[in-house]
């Protein structure tokens, strides 16, 4: 939803959702559930701490340049609810470290080929990428309804 749209449906200007995003300042206890009534979450989410989101440059895009900035803005929007996800199941559950190389500044050919030489992959195709990737301690979220026009980012 744009702020034009949360604030048309809850009755204040687009300034004031921006305000509210900003921290400048804080809706009223009737504005603040008319925000979680049109989203469709408890009111109770909206007291949680700074969320860790992940930003437009640390986050590769698949097909970049198809993509308009609101698409990649809603696709982070959602990366930031898959790190809330990712904290709970930190302190709930023990998981693998990840198990990665730095390749960083290595072509990418040569950066699957050292990768499926220290995951002991062999060149024969990958059965299930996600579970490889997540049994080898890397997760894997999926984006929210919202953002289907934006199919994949990594961080």
């Amino acid at each position: 939803m744009s702020k034009k749209g949360l604030a048309d449906a809850i009755g204040v200007t687009p300034n004031t959702i921006i305000r509210y995003e900003d921290g400048e300042i804080q809706p009223s206890d009737e504005n603040l559930e008319k925000i979680a009534r049109c989203l469709g979450f408890p009111k109770a989410f909206f007291d949680g701490g700074e969320l860790d989101e992940p930003r437009r440059d640390n986050a590769s895009f698949r097909g970049m340049a198809s993509k308009s900035a609101r698409i990649m803005d809603a696709a982070l929007a959602s990366g930031a609810m898959a790190f809330m996800l990712d904290d709970w199941i930190t302190k709930s559950y023990n998981r693998p470290s990840p198990d990665i190389l730095d390749l960083l500044h290595v072509d990418p050919y040569t950066a699957a080929t050292l990768l499926r030489q220290h995951w002991y992959l062999g060149d024969k195709p990958i059965a299930n990428i996600v579970h490889l990737l997540e049994l080898k301690g890397i997760r894997v979220f999926s984006l929210g309804e919202n953002t289907k026009d934006g199919d994949a980012f990594s961080l």
